[in-house]
């Protein structure tokens, strides 16, 4: 069973809640080479979203693609900010009825080494909770001693008010969450636990099965046995 780690994630939202200017100082540093994505907008991040599956075993999802030189006739959905090759800062733009596009969120990646911490703040017009940007998102990444990962869980925190103190509502935040395992003689992801949490727990087990190239070719659910092959545009290295 897929552990959500629900109180801790609400920890984390509590701590970054009003660390926006803090972090915005401390990691948006020079030197930070820029990739723009465009498309992705229905996962976490688009292109560099943190599953290796969920364009995969989620219908609708697709990660997007990278943008070398971005045209100023047709603007970006991203902007990520790395130091080398680890993504920094990852800016989200929207846009308005015109399609010009703003600014809307903007996500700092903590590296713990093991574990990183990402809150996600609001930048434009629907920041409201607060004088300075209000956090909307928080996800977290667990990585095994080989730099693969392990577990990936996000938090879409419910914030509530009593008196002068903010609080957040457990019962109205929704959870989701990703669990992976990996073969041991080929290294390559094996199963995966998908879930989601909020009034209900919805949780799906598949098995990945690659060709002779180590890609991945079709999964199992693997409670129902159904086997689906997945689409040559989607099929790579996990």
């Amino acid at each position: 069973m897929l552990d959500f780690e629900e109180d801790y994630l609400i920890s984390l939202c509590m701590k970054y809640r009003d660390s926006f200017e803090e972090l915005n100082q401390t990691m948006e540093v020079t030197g930070l080479t820029q990739e723009y994505g465009r498309g992705g907008c229905t996962l976490h991040r688009g292109f560099y979203c943190p599953s290796p599956v969920e364009d995969i075993i989620v219908g609708g999802c697709d990660r997007g693609r990278l943008v070398h030189k971005p045209k100023s006739d047709l603007p970006v959905d991203y902007i990520y900010l790395k130091a080398g090759d680890k993504l920094k800062i990852i800016d989200k733009n929207a846009f308005k009825s015109d399609n010009t596009p703003f600014l809307s969120t903007r996500e700092f990646i903590i590296d713990n080494g093991a574990e990183d911490i990402a809150p996600k703040f609001d930048m434009g017009p629907i920041a409201c909770f607060s004088t300075s940007h209000d956090l909307s998102f928080l996800s977290l990444c667990r990585y095994d001693a080989l730099g693969r990962i392990i577990k990936y869980l996000t938090i879409l925190p419910s914030f509530s008010f009593a008196g002068d103190k903010v609080l957040i509502d457990k019962k109205g935040c929704y959870f989701t969450g990703e669990q992976y395992s990996y073969n041991e003689q080929t290294g390559l992801l094996d199963t995966v636990v998908h879930g989601t949490k909020m009034n209900h727990t919805f949780e799906y087990s598949y098995r990945f099965i690659h060709d002779e190239t180590g890609r991945v070719v079709a999964y199992q659910d693997i409670e129902r046995g159904t086997i689906r092959e997945i689409a040559k545009r989607k099929q790579r290295l996990v």
